[in-house]
């Protein structure tokens, strides 16, 4: 992008912000200041991120243009009068959270090397679910705390699954496997009394515990087998 086209847009956007500003004033639109402020910080988030698809090197444009955007949703809806009083401030904390974690996300897709935005990313994405599901369901802090502990898990397991040396990933497989564990024992303990539950989940330890053994056995066997070094010790 040339300076001559970042200055018509540039230029067009300021115009725009002047012209709703002078239509709230005159009252020819009824704008809340909340909503005109959120709605700037949105314009000027999707002109950075303009920019930045014309010119894709400057990844400093896409970070400030995520962010903004952000910042002009959150001031917007808890503006919006149609959405109940109640509900706002967790709209707000969800599109805060799940802006962040687009953020970190689009660090991994711009630049593969940054595998830990992953896990950052992850973690930011299952706090937006914990703020859905603690101001829309009834859900328990028991159950919250077992839903942390398995998108935590499933971070740790995308960033295993993501990483091109997995001999030196394996740590977040082995934090993949405790997190999981411990999110299905939260999760038991809190409805233990469930009879459903209550047959299910052993079952599935069980089958885990079998697949171990199974493996166990196999690997084993193919340890007996004896190695021979050359053509004379197989005729012997």
């Amino acid at each position: 992008m040339n300076e001559r086209q970042r200055g018509i847009i540039i230029g067009s956007l300021i115009i725009l912000i002047g012209v709703l500003i002078l239509l709230g004033n005159l009252n020819i639109l009824n704008f809340s200041t909340d909503i005109s402020i959120g709605g700037i910080f949105l314009l000027v988030g999707i002109t950075f991120l303009s920019f930045y698809f014309n010119e894709p090197q400057r990844v400093q444009l896409l970070f400030w243009g995520e962010v903004l955007c952000i910042i002009g949703l959150s001031i917007v809806l808890s503006a919006l009068e149609m959405i109940p009083y109640d509900f706002r401030d967790g709209l707000i904390g969800l599109s805060f959270l799940w802006g962040l974690a687009i953020i970190f996300f689009t660090t991994y897709l711009i630049r593969k090397a940054q595998r830990w935005s992953l896990i950052v990313g992850g973690i930011f994405f299952t706090l937006g679910w914990i703020v859905l599901l603690d101001e829309f369901t009834r859900m328990g802090s028991g159950n919250l705390g077992a839903v942390f502990l398995a998108g935590t898990a499933l971070s740790f397991a995308l960033f295993y699954g993501m990483s091109p040396y997995r001999e030196q990933a394996k740590w977040a497989k082995v934090l993949t496997v405790i997190l999981g564990g411990f999110a299905l024992l939260v999760f038991y303990i809190h409805n233990r009394h469930n009879l459903l539950l209550r047959i299910i989940l052993p079952s599935i330890i069980i089958l885990i515990g079998a697949y171990y053994v199974y493996v166990g056995i196999k690997s084993t066997k193919k340890e007996e087998i004896p190695i021979f070094e050359d053509r004379k010790d197989l005729e012997a």
